[in-house]
């Protein structure tokens, strides 16, 4: 999803995060005994409107901006970036809760969002590094392993500029954690 997806394709993601959630939750729940506890973290989203700055993570962001000086340097083509799906999907607290509870098979001991601001000179390469181990296999997968080391590249240079531009290159990340109710 980007900035300009339409609302069918977030309501789309977002109904697909609910069943793979909810699936989640009911292999979880099996797993636990009565009182049992899960601590979960996740990227997640600081507005509980859906449709508003649906992406909050700048490292997407980044790729996506060296994706397109790639597509205009004719190093890959357009084609191949249009038909480039990453599938996530940051839920906001409200979200998560609700999942949680409509399931009924855990309650929440505690729900905490965080928001972690990088905003020092070295972030941008620590980040992209870290974005890189996450999301190596799924980019390698779609454009080729040739394009890594160059994409990186481009995508730490991309987060450098938006720091020294004052810009926010930080996320909003939520840990719960879950306690294994009385089977209903």
């Amino acid at each position: 999803m980007s900035p300009a997806s339409p609302p069918s394709v977030v309501t789309r993601y977002f109904e697909q995060f609910k069943e793979d959630f909810s699936m989640f939750l009911r292999s979880r729940s099996q797993e636990l005994v009565v009182g049992g506890r899960m601590v979960l973290s996740m990227l997640g989203r600081r507005s509980h409107d859906i449709h508003k700055k649906i992406n909050e993570f700048p490292l997407y962001e980044a790729l996506s901006k060296s994706l397109s000086i790639f597509v205009s340097q004719k190093m890959v083509a357009e084609e191949k970036v249009d038909s480039f799906n990453f599938p996530l999907y940051t839920p906001s607290t409200q979200e998560l809760e609700d999942q949680v509870y409509r399931k009924g098979s855990f309650t929440i001991d505690s729900m905490k969002q965080y928001y972690h601001d990088w905003m020092f000179e070295n972030a941008p390469n620590v980040l992209s590094k870290t974005f890189r181990a996450a999301t190596e296999s799924l980019i390698c997968h779609h454009f080729g392993e040739e394009i890594i080391d160059p994409l990186f590249e481009t995508h730490t240079r991309v987060l450098y500029e938006r720091l020294m531009a004052g810009e926010d290159i930080g996320w909003c990340q939520i840990t719960v954690v879950l306690c294994k109710s009385a089977t209903r």
